[in-house]
């Protein structure tokens, strides 16, 4: 049996528990309007797992600028597209796939909304100076069930419902519904292996910000 996602408050009480959890104060705020706010600086900023939440690929760029002036490092978690161990690949193509018909919609609410690669992520952080020290990929333990949720969803009744409704366009209503064919296939064809749905590599970057003399 697969368990739900924690909810926010499920995820701060958690954090709180923490041997760390007195040290750590949750501000429910725009990123960008709480740093246009104060003057603060920082030793570390941590972007986890949370750019494919942003509205567009920009807001990304517009953080990272941000924070730029105020920390010592920028610390960056977020999905690789990549399937090291081949159980992940449609974790891979559900998130591209869902993403596909968020791509559409002037407003979404879902979890991935804008798709950025492990490349796209290092070309932003490079336009505006910030410097790669390391980076590296990581594979999520077999109990991290993000890969199986995405995968339900995509599959779901009601997305096949959303694509059908909401694209007018023939050709790409067919490329999602296709797209969608695909994560079907390779979730199907694992399950008469007998194996489970994985979730994707993880990439992890440290950034330092570039001193102008």
């Amino acid at each position: 049996m697969v368990c739900s996602p924690y909810t926010l408050g499920q995820a701060q009480a958690h954090l709180r528990a923490s041997p760390v959890g007195s040290r750590i104060e949750f501000i429910q705020a725009d990123p960008l309007d709480f740093l246009e706010g104060t003057t603060k600086t920082y030793t570390t900023a941590v972007l986890a797992q949370c750019v494919w939440y942003f509205s567009s690929p920009k807001t990304f760029t517009k953080i990272l600028a941000a924070l730029a002036p105020r920390v010592q490092r920028i610390c960056i978690s977020e999905y690789a597209l990549t399937a090291t161990d081949p159980r992940a690949t449609p974790h891979v193509l559900a998130a591209l796939t869902q993403a596909s018909l968020e791509c559409r919609k002037p407003r979404s609410e879902s979890n991935i909304r804008t798709v950025l690669s492990p490349a796209a992520l290092k070309s932003a952080a490079a336009g505006i100076g910030l410097v790669l020290v390391k980076e590296e990929i990581v594979i999520p333990p077999e109990g991290m069930f993000d890969g199986r949720w995405e995968v339900s969803a995509v599959l779901a009744d009601e997305f096949e419902k959303e694509v059908l409704a909401r694209i007018e366009d023939e050709r790409e209503k067919a490329l999602v519904l296709a797209m969608r064919d695909g994560v079907k296939s390779a979730r199907d064809a694992m399950k008469a292996r007998g194996e489970a749905v994985l979730t994707m590599d993880i990439w992890l970057a440290t950034y330092t910000i570039s001193k102008i003399d």
